[in-house]
């Protein structure tokens, strides 16, 4: 039992409110002057598993939430010195004091004053706040209930009397010596429960014994209240971790701003892991993700690694690559990747200077310089103009095959032709071959008679054409004896 009195300054009168823990249900009961409110209760459900108000704010001095497995109480007669008072439920009853700021000279018992570092005990005298447990045992006894006079509990609550909660002032064992020998630490326990004890008694965070965990077990036999104090040690721990963890980070090296071109087989690709560092969380456990708008059939995201088969789908949408990791406690650190995008059908029709409309802040779309063929934003469609051309070889007229010859949309002149372009009208005038300023590597030796489209070579008399058709060579005769 605890118990707790506070005065009513208005109206002078005094109020006593007790707290009782029942172990079988694992609840704390209230009770304010002998009479127990059923509302207010550690496993009260009515505040959706968390401490509400269950009495009138504006009825009595005390302030008294109750649920989620907790009874909070502020207020009371300790309100000049503590702000509040919380008693928990965890296979035994806690209580967390948090203090005020203030002069404590005239507050004694066990939540009294510290002096230069020194608990006071009842009769006066000093233990440091570090001293060993037989010590501060010693403290905590000085205050313990000693005759019924000192005592203001209601016991007929529970049915009991001062006798029966208070006749056993034993000293315990004090096990801390043996924090180093096991089997001697539980010398009535069987080897497999002394392992199961150690197993479950280990800190997560540095892989070492919990000694309060250990001595818990060791003290009350009770396996239980080990686990209670091992959980309570790995939540602080937690919350420790979170509190000074950073974010992963990425390095100076990670590329924020890329250049890509569209063309077969142009690909783009990151192992995003190289560039991550993390205090607390392995590689291997790290979380990483991509947001990006890029069609999905153009890129592949696995295990840290972003390839992208660089396409069409930029053309015409705005997007970044964001890639972002998260740490073990989803502590998540991004990073951004702007482009500059060469999208037109040859990347030698892009831009070095200049940008298209479908620019932003995200994409740096390249201009296109589109040849005659061509036309559209990215030169992606091809001018038909097939219908206004008259081609030499009328049947001979493609705007996308001849695309890349200098007779588009034509067909190339036959060879033997000299082509003359106009807008409206390919001409193959014949070239003269036999013409003395005429250079090409078929150029007659000899003698040279010039056709339409065409040219024949011969030889003078004593020669012989060759088999090029162009060269000729003198005649051999065979000699008689």
């Amino acid at each position: 039992m605890v118990n707790a009195e506070t005065h009513f300054q208005q109206d002078k009168q005094n109020e006593q409110i007790e707290l009782h823990y029942n172990r079988s249900a694992n609840d704390i009961c209230f009770y304010r002057n002998g009479k127990q409110n059923e509302d207010c209760s550690a496993s009260s459900l009515k505040g959706n598993g968390r401490p509400y108000p269950c009495e009138m704010p504006t009825q009595y001095n005390c302030s008294i939430l109750a649920g989620g497995g907790q009874i909070i109480v502020s207020k009371c007669g300790f309100g000049d010195y503590a702000k509040e008072i919380v008693f928990g439920t965890a296979n035994f009853m806690s209580i967390q004091i948090t203090t005020k700021h203030v002069n404590t000279e005239n507050l004694t018992g066990l939540a009294g004053h510290q002096e230069d570092g020194f608990y006071i005990m009842r009769n006066k005298s000093q233990v440091a706040v570090n001293a060993s447990a037989p010590k501060r045992f010693d403290f905590a006894e000085s205050w313990s209930l000693r005759n019924a006079s000192d005592s203001i509990f209601k016991y007929s609550n529970t049915s009991g009397n001062f006798t029966l909660y208070n006749k056993h002032h034993t000293r315990p064992k004090f096990l801390e010596d043996l924090l180093g020998n096991l089997t001697a630490l539980f010398e009535n326990f069987t080897h497999s429960n002394i392992t199961k004890f150690n197993n479950t008694c280990m800190n997560y965070w540095n892989n070492e014994p919990n000694e309060q965990c250990l001595l818990t077990i060791a003290r009350t036999g009770n396996y239980g209240l080990g686990v209670a104090v091992m959980l309570k040690a790995n939540a602080s721990r937690h919350a420790w971790e979170i509190q000074h963890n950073k974010a992963p980070q990425f390095s100076h090296g990670f590329p924020h701003n890329i250049t890509v071109k569209y063309k077969k087989s142009s690909i783009w690709s990151i192992n995003v892991t190289d560039f991550v560092t993390d205090d607390h969380t392995k590689q291997q456990d790290l979380k990483f993700e991509v947001k990006t708008k890029l069609p999905k059939s153009e890129y592949t995201f696995e295990y840290g690694i972003f390839k992208w088969t660089v396409g069409t789908g930029l053309r015409y949408i705005d997007t970044g690559i964001t890639f972002t990791v998260t740490d073990s406690f989803n502590a998540p650190e991004i990073s951004v990747v702007t482009i500059n995008y060469c999208g037109c059908e040859e990347p030698v029709q892009c831009s070095s200077i200049t940008f298209n409309s479908n620019s932003t802040d995200n994409v740096n779309k390249a201009s296109c310089n589109c040849p005659d063929y061509a036309t559209g934003l990215y030169c992606e469609k091809m001018k038909d103009t097939c219908p206004n051309v008259t081609c030499f070889q009328n049947d001979l007229c493609n705007a996308t095959a001849y695309r890349l010859s200098d007779s588009w949309p034509c067909a190339p002149c036959p060879n033997g032709r000299r082509q003359v372009m106009t807008p409206k009208q390919q001409t193959c005038e014949d070239i003269d071959e036999c013409d003395s300023d005429y250079t090409g590597k078929d150029k007659c030796q000899q003698n040279c008679s010039n056709t339409n489209g065409s040219f024949t070579c011969s030889c003078r008399s004593g020669y012989t054409l060759n088999a090029d058709k162009h060269t000729c060579d003198e005649e051999r005769h065979a000699m008689r004896n």
